[in-house]
């Protein structure tokens, strides 16, 4: 099961705020988190936003680690769709 980051999008110390936010977070982190640029306020580093996502649907999901499959494999096939823009 892949999991989201531990720890909250504001505690710049936390994995959760690494992987939303570090365009090369610690290589041994394994999961997922969301980025999602249309919150107020927005969550995450827009430039880990694929620029081919409309400007509303500038959100991801961004799996971290060799284990972590990439959407919409490995079960992130609804959340992938719900979340994430297509490119």
């Amino acid at each position: 099961m892949h999991v989201q980051q531990a720890g909250t999008s504001s505690d710049r110390a936390s994995q959760l705020w690494s992987c939303q936010n570090e365009v090369d977070p610690d290589p041994l982190l394994e999961g997922i988190c969301v980025i999602d640029l249309e919150t107020v306020p927005p969550i995450g580093n827009p430039d880990l936003v694929p620029a081919a996502c409309e400007t509303n649907s500038r959100r991801t999901i961004r799996p971290l680690g060799s284990g972590t499959p990439l959407p919409p494999a490995g079960g992130f096939a609804q959340a992938y769709y719900v979340l994430d823009c297509t490119q």
